[in-house]
């Protein structure tokens, strides 16, 4: 990737004149996977060149390329599949402006921009329609083994749209937990414009929650080792009980691994 530009019009400009030699140099080579590659390239080029510009690198936001740029598999006339990721709400608010630049700056520059804002607490939240993150629950081995070598499957509590679900694990004295807040998602938001859902008569029950389950509940005795399977990530030994925080509309899953 080359190096940001010095100016909006001189990045749109060099990227015009990149894309234009695109389809020549297909028609010259029939290297299709190479033309792909070359034009996420010049749109990186592009969009950290705007993004710099416009100041967005001063602000604790992380542009996340998705979909088919995401993958260095873009098309010339392709969608520009874009996520601003914002440290925290109070970051989301302030960086409406600055998004909203960014966003008119590509479209004129003409990319098709389709950009979602979110920030961090939002990113573990399971929405049904989202095909890339069903696939890697289906390609995921520790969460596939809870699927295939469990037992004894039951559900520990169902309150206040707080649920635990817990499963033996055969052969040995660990446990799988699950647990989920089944409160409502908060309305969709594109780009910083309207909602696409209605609001939740109680707004706040759309917040994220700890959910806590006693470890006695599970009959380990006083601590054990916990594993988030969905990250494949250790988090510690815990003492008495196991708390998580967890995004409403989300879920979590563990293994536990009673301590002598």
């Amino acid at each position: 990737m080359t190096q940001p530009l010095a100016t909006l019009s001189g990045a749109t400009d060099q990227y015009r004149a990149e894309f234009a030699t695109l389809g020549p140099s297909f028609a010259r080579t029939g290297d299709g996977a190479a033309c792909l590659r070359r034009r996420t390239s010049l749109v990186d080029t592009l969009v950290t060149s705007v993004w710099s510009l416009l100041g967005g690198t001063a602000r604790p936001i992380a542009l996340v390329a998705t979909g088919g740029y995401g993958r260095r598999e873009l098309f010339p006339y392709s969608d520009i599949d874009l996520l601003f990721l914002c440290a925290d709400t109070r970051v989301e608010a302030s960086s409406r402006e600055l998004i909203r630049s960014m966003n008119q700056a590509l479209w004129d520059a003409g990319l098709r921009a389709s950009t979602v804002t979110r920030n961090v607490r939002e990113c573990d939240r399971f929405t049904p329609e989202n095909y890339e993150f069903t696939l890697s629950l289906l390609s995921n081995d520790e969460v596939l083994a809870v699927n295939q070598n469990s037992a004894n499957n039951r559900q520990l509590f169902s309150t206040n749209n707080a649920v635990a679900w817990v499963a033996d694990v055969p052969g040995s004295s660990d446990t799988y937990i699950a647990l989920f807040n089944t409160a409502p998602a908060p309305a969709a938001r594109g780009s910083g414009g309207p909602a696409t859902n209605p609001p939740p008569a109680n707004p706040g029950a759309t917040k994220p929650r700890d959910i806590s389950v006693s470890l006695a509940e599970i009959g380990v005795a006083r601590s054990a080792k916990v594993r988030d399977l969905w990250n494949h990530r250790d988090l510690g030994t815990v003492t008495d009980k196991l708390t998580r925080t967890i995004n409403s509309h989300g879920a979590g899953l563990y293994l536990i691994q009673p301590q002598n």
